[in-house]
């Protein structure tokens, strides 16, 4: 390969810097298989503590993982991976037949349940919350015990609603959904916190915004709470930009100027990353391309992936910098991130579709 100038060029995992040298520094890409690996070894560790009651193990990860920050090979907390395999726990098994049928299964499949099975749904809720009490009464130090009981509150709440939009839900499902999320609310603001609370317990106050569809008023106090004692969480940030969609009472307008001051509160020189995270979390719940319906700005959602990959350089995070560049039609920056994914491109991440991609890169003239 020849060098010229100063120009970088990158190829099939290569990074060739030609400033001051004649060398190429290769670049290893965690695979899908890294990651996956470390997530079903924290979910493997949360099952085996849920199923055999061992608490002590749940309180001791959970210390473990808020306060080492440990990060998987992408950069995601493991923190949060932890926090949502516990979660995962705290649900029922529901037979298929016993939720509501829709006309159009095509259009939504939102997973109400019928009414005449509440009797069952409740003994099966009953026996979780049995057992999160034992956990506190046995632990009654423990602050993630109390995020749990919060977890196992807010998921029976949406056990009754169901996934589907509002008008789709049964008129007897909203009292049962309003009573657990407000039982999920008060059980969060009853934690006393000596400091700055668990950065868990601010992901889980951004999904009670979103159930209760916050005010603005209650979600400027959410959001000086979370500048000012959890800046550091990146989870956080991404369920709550959900709350600014219009589909939640927020506008795109407000999403982007909280995307904005979320950058100011980053931790270190992660700013532009977490921009780039909060439009990765907010383009799976938009269809089309983002850039057409949203203000964010490509050039810093491009920034926030690049110093991603320097600083956590996965297949996963090449796969997100691809969809976007392919949503905004970006050739050379798709190009080489196509070549750097090789073998590894994730058709599933390609938000415009990989035939759709491929399709671009070649009417477009290909430089060199």
């Amino acid at each position: 390969m020849k060098l010229f100038g100063h120009f970088i060029f990158i190829s099939f995992g290569v990074l060739c810097i030609l400033a001051h040298a004649d060398t190429c520094v290769p670049v290893k890409y965690h695979s899908k298989v890294e990651e996956a690996s470390t997530d079903n070894r924290i979910e493997m560790e949360v099952k085996t503590a849920w199923k055999e009651n061992d608490f002590s193990k749940l309180d001791k990860l959970a210390a473990e993982y808020s306060s080492g920050q440990a990060r998987t090979v992408s950069g995601n907390w493991k923190l949060g991976v932890f926090d949502t395999a516990v979660k995962n726990q705290l649900n029922i098994e529901w037979p298929s037949l016993w939720y509501v049928a829709t006309l159009d299964s095509k259009k939504c499949k939102c997973s109400i349940p019928l009414a005449e099975k509440y009797d069952e749904a409740d003994l099966r809720w009953e026996a979780i919350h049995k057992k999160i009490l034992s956990w506190i009464q046995k632990y009654p130090d423990s602050k993630y015990a109390q995020i749990c009981l919060a977890h196992y509150q807010s998921n029976r709440g949406w056990f009754y609603r169901g996934s589907g939009v509002s008008d789709e839900v049964p008129n007897h499902a909203w009292p049962k959904f309003r009573e657990f999320i407000n039982q999920s609310h008060q059980t969060l603001d009853s934690i006393s916190w000596q400091g700055a609370p668990d950065p868990v317990w601010f992901s889980s106050m951004a999904n009670i915004a979103i159930s209760e569809q916050y005010s603005k008023e209650q979600l400027n106090s959410l959001l000086q709470r979370l500048y000012n004692e959890g800046s550091s969480y990146p989870d956080a940030y991404q369920i709550i930009s959900l709350r600014f969609l219009p589909k939640w009472g927020g506008s795109y307008e407000e999403l982007e100027k909280f995307a904005r001051e979320a950058m100011k509160h980053a931790k270190d020189d992660e700013g532009a990353m977490l921009y780039a995270r909060i439009y990765w979390s907010v383009d799976r719940e938009i269809d089309g391309s983002i850039f057409m319906k949203t203000k964010a700005n490509y050039p810093l959602v491009k920034k926030g992936f690049d110093d991603l990959l320097k600083k956590y350089p996965s297949y996963k995070n090449l796969n997100g910098k691809a969809s976007f560049s392919c949503e905004v039609l970006d050739h050379p920056a798709l190009q080489k991130t196509m070549k750097l994914l090789g073998n590894h491109v994730d058709r599933d991440s390609l938000k415009m579709g990989f035939d759709y991609c491929m399709r671009f890169l070649a009417e477009e003239p290909v430089y060199q």
